[in-house]
């Protein structure tokens, strides 16, 4: 349905998390899933006559598709599909609070290159928890801060689309 939605709405992107991985060994469950974004990306450029493109994003919880390099393999893999950077769930998937504009300069340029053009981004507080995400937190409330993220984006000339995921929306716009 997001992506009929998307394209009602006009809008360029249907952005998804993929789900749990199956019972089986990691690899099956990365092949099954793999076919089945092929199909719905292929279903989706026919539907919306190729407006809409199926995003992925990366999981914050290590037992749900996305890790990093999931989410870049796929998005090369499968035509019509392109990478969002969901910086919360990747901090916590990968333990890091991005601290510094170096820290997120490569996992931007990793993103900006797959998606073969403009990036969409998502941004909020987080907290962990044992090895992933506990919930989305305001901005100044998280383990990431938005600061290094926003002096990246000023020194470079990035087509980034910028959404806040915070819990306290019209707040944390104003920041």
């Amino acid at each position: 349905w997001a992506g009929v939605l998307a394209h009602g709405l006009g809008a360029r992107l249907a952005v998804t998390h993929l789900g749990f991985y199956g019972a089986g060994p990691r690899p099956d469950s990365i092949q099954q899933l793999t076919e089945t974004v092929t199909d719905l990306a292929a279903w989706l450029h026919r539907y919306s006559r190729g407006s809409v493109r199926l995003a992925i994003e990366p999981s914050g919880h290590p037992d749900v598709f996305g890790s990093r390099q999931e989410v870049l393999d796929l998005v090369r893999q499968v035509k019509g599909t392109v990478p969002v950077l969901n910086v919360p769930h990747l901090a916590a998937r990968e333990r890091t609070a991005f601290d510094t504009p170096e820290s997120l300069a490569s996992v931007i340029q990793e993103f900006v290159a797959a998606s073969g053009g403009p990036l969409y981004l998502h941004f909020s507080g987080v907290e962990f928890y044992g090895p992933g995400e506990f919930r989305l937190t305001p901005i100044k409330r998280g383990q990431v801060r938005f600061d290094p993220l926003a002096e990246l984006l000023a020194e470079r000339d990035y087509d980034v689309t910028v959404i806040s995921s915070s819990p306290l929306l019209e707040h944390d716009a104003m920041y």
